[in-house]
């Protein structure tokens, strides 16, 4: 078997290097042969394209924006690699939706590692914004997507590449405390309407309004770890749709999330169609795709099934991993105690 860890240097603070040295430094398991890259976010997209053919298992190791984009480029390939997400960005929801953020934080890389072993295969939905973008996790237009521009545009700046998770949170706090401001001077017109096709058949109509926010979720987590509806599928085919029509509802809903207290979606989506009146922000997986023409009608639909490799729960026990021989007995630890 072949397994390439894909990371991002910067991801975690740094933590992405010193990753990459631990994994070097050890075979996996007996029989799979492992290469590590870094990822160039400039060419992100090629080198998966490049580097995917012939391999068993893709770890990215980042946000959910770095996994994303991996999962884009192996949209168009017909026997995609099975997708691993290894969570050192600031939000991680798509490592929470399929198990290997809490196995992280149990054990680092060696509970990580020693997953990868023990887990199973599942498909993922690929939803795609015109034949231009795809999403794993989740849309945003309006509010939430406006804060992740204003931080983006931040985070650009070379000093900022190296501050670390928290660091991210308090700038994501204070660009919503700003958009909440500029909503008392903005007011509420429409710029957008929207159509979507409810899982019942039925279409439904609705207004984007500057102040107000669209939420399209594929799986159950939303920034960085709010815990949605505890029946969101990713492998359905449907999205969970929730209309936040100005800021305040908006910041209620963030407030729920965090206390565990989430409302039902208000439809369950099988496709969305978008006609901005203004150019509007969208964010898909947390990342900044640039203002949404007025001159295009959009549209939100599933793209295809990925493979993503599900951990395993239950604990597993934590070693420290410096050989191969070391690594194999962790394996066997691992296979008993799930057993």
């Amino acid at each position: 078997m072949r397994c390439l860890f894909l990371i991002n240097p910067w991801a975690g603070a740094g933590l992405g290097k010193k990753i990459a040295a631990q994994i070097e430094a050890v075979s996996l398991w007996p029989g799979m042969h492992t290469q590590v890259v870094f990822t160039d976010p400039a060419r992100l997209q090629h080198q998966v394209r490049l580097l995917s053919s012939g391999l068993d298992l893709l770890v990215v190791a980042g946000g959910d924006g770095t996994i994303s984009l991996a999962a884009q480029a192996l949209s168009h390939t017909s026997a995609p690699p099975t997708l691993v997400p290894l969570p050192i960005g600031t939000g991680n929801d798509i490592a929470r939706a399929l198990g290997w953020w809490d196995l992280w934080k149990q054990g680092g890389l060696e509970a990580f590692v020693a997953g990868m072993k023990l887990g199973k295969v599942k498909n993922l939905d690929l939803w795609a914004l015109n034949e231009e973008y795809s999403f794993m996790a989740y849309a945003g237009l309006g509010a939430d997507a406006w804060i992740v521009r204003e931080v983006y545009q931040l985070r650009k700046r070379s000093d900022m590449l190296t501050k670390g998770e928290l660091w991210n949170r308090f700038l994501y706090l204070v660009k919503g405390i700003d958009f909440g401001l500029s909503c008392l001077t903005k007011g509420n017109g429409t710029c957008a309407r929207v159509l979507i096709e409810a899982k019942d058949g039925n279409t439904h109509s609705l207004q984007l309004r500057y102040s107000g926010c669209m939420i399209c979720a594929n799986i159950a987590y939303y920034s960085g770890g709010g815990r949605l509806h505890p029946l969101v599928k990713f492998d359905d085919g449907l999205l969970e749709v929730y209309y936040l029509p100005t800021f305040r509802h908006f910041l209620s809903f963030i407030l729920k999330l965090r206390l565990g207290k989430c409302k039902d979606p208000d439809f369950r989506a099988t496709s969305v169609k978008i006609q901005p009146l203004e150019p509007v922000t969208g964010q898909l997986d947390g990342e900044w795709i640039g203002p949404l023409s007025p001159k295009r009608h959009l549209e939100i639909k599933q793209l295809r099934s990925m493979p993503v490799l599900i951990a395993p729960k239950g604990p597993l026990r934590a070693q420290k991993v410096k050989t191969e021989k070391e690594l194999s007995y962790l394996n066997i630890e691992a296979s008993s105690s799930a057993s």
